[in-house]
């Protein structure tokens, strides 16, 4: 199983690698982009959390890897509109002031609006801004209590180095933001932010 999803994974790199097509510039009004990116670890944060008005009833540290798939559409030249799509998996230490700490295990999805906006350095290097945010699920365990809703905000200078004509290998630190409250208890409130280096490709069709 783990050689047909490599050997599947570099027949993809391949055919994107090769496709060359008699297209203009890669960021033009009316091109759509396609890609991916993961923190592939990276990210390291802390958060505090608490019932409404109480920002200290513990502390939290983790470590999260993150993948996210995204595709968009230039509505003017260098402006892109995008879907983007977030799936995290993280391991936290949880530390409730005045007791033993705690590991547990939390799954995050975000799905949301991106805009982004490119500027050419040289032929095959662009820099690039990106912000986008939207609706963040997160679970915790099994019951309304370990399950969260909320918003999260985003953004990111970033870097796209082109391999092929319309193949992006890409770079961006982003500054994250996110906003939960307990399903079961609204008041009890989940509050993070964090920096994290993101690699990823992008396609441009």
């Amino acid at each position: 199983m783990n050689k047909l999803i490599i050997s599947t994974a570099t027949a993809v790199v391949a055919i994107l690698l090769l496709y060359n097509g008699s297209l203009h510039a890669q960021t033009e009004k009316g091109r759509f982009v396609i890609g991916a990116g993961s923190t592939l670890s990276f990210i390291s944060g802390n958060s505090t959390w608490g019932y409404k008005g109480e920002n200290n009833i513990g502390k939290e540290t983790f470590s999260k890897f993150n993948i996210h798939p995204f595709a968009g559409y230039f509505v003017m030249d260098n402006l892109n509109v995008a879907v983007a799509l977030s799936y995290t998996s993280s391991k936290n230490t949880v530390t409730p002031t005045g007791e033993d700490k705690t590991e547990n295990k939390t799954s995050e999805f975000y799905i949301g609006p991106a805009v982004t906006y490119y500027i050419p350095v040289t032929e095959k290097l662009k820099a690039y801004a990106i912000v986008g945010g939207g609706s963040a699920l997160a679970n915790t365990g099994a019951g309304d209590d370990n399950r969260y809703n909320g918003f999260y905000f985003y953004g990111a200078p970033g870097l796209s180095y082109f391999i092929g004509r319309n193949v992006a290998l890409e770079f961006q630190l982003n500054y994250e933001k996110y906003h939960y409250s307990n399903k079961a208890e609204s008041d009890y409130k989940w509050k993070s932010q964090q920096f994290a280096p993101v690699l990823g490709f992008s396609v441009f069709l």
